[in-house]
């Protein structure tokens, strides 16, 4: 399934799921299909290490949305919300504007404040190894870097490793498996990434 196939399913899975939940409550109506069931097992229990209270927290820090496919960035959205991710969204839709964010023209200026950048290689004007490239060179190296990609070139996950990023995600086909991304990006968001999450 394309990332259109994904961002179908994933509207069509929030009208099954109030459509339903409303008929239940009520006593009658359709029962739950197996794809809710499915939906509902995947996502009413995350793992341990995923969960994270993010409120209350004295301050919000910003993610850096590093993508030119408008609906990557829906569904990349919808994945952060549906883990709890309430820090706020900037969205770069080439490299220019990344590199113009991270690495001000004026020298007396200061980088967006970013906890975590996502960034897909294939991005227009600058791609994303040449980002990491530039971060490298200055001292954005701190800031976690998820590489979400739609290469499975092992040469690219070497250099993106290489030059520092923090992780080398797939983007997922399927609409569980995006959605389940929110919680990597969770546990990195904390501070609490480990490459034993699964990914």
């Amino acid at each position: 399934m394309g990332t259109i196939g994904t961002l179908v399913a994933l509207i069509e899975a929030k009208v099954m799921k109030t459509t339903e939940f409303a008929a239940l409550s009520h006593g009658d109506g359709p029962k739950l299909t197996l794809g809710s069931i499915a939906f509902a097992a995947k996502f009413a229990v995350p793992c341990k290490k995923c969960i994270c209270l993010s409120e209350g927290r004295e301050a919000m820090r910003e993610i850096l949305l590093a993508e030119d496919n408008p609906a990557d960035v829906y569904l990349i959205r919808e994945a952060l919300r549906e883990h709890g991710v309430r820090d706020s969204v900037r969205v770069a839709a080439d490299g220019r504007e990344v590199l113009r964010l991270l690495c001000p023209a004026d020298s007396e200026s200061q980088g967006a404040p970013f906890g975590l950048i996502i960034l897909d290689l294939n991005l227009p004007r600058h791609d994303g190894i040449e980002i990491l490239e530039r971060m490298r060179e200055t001292d954005l190296s701190a800031i976690p870097v998820v590489i979400l990609t739609s290469s499975d070139s092992p040469r690219d996950q070497k250099i993106a490793n290489d030059l520092g990023a923090t992780c080398y995600l797939r983007k997922p086909s399927s609409l569980d498996q995006f959605l389940a991304l929110g919680a990597v990006l969770k546990t990195l968001m904390d501070g609490t990434y480990a490459q034993s999450a699964g990914f």
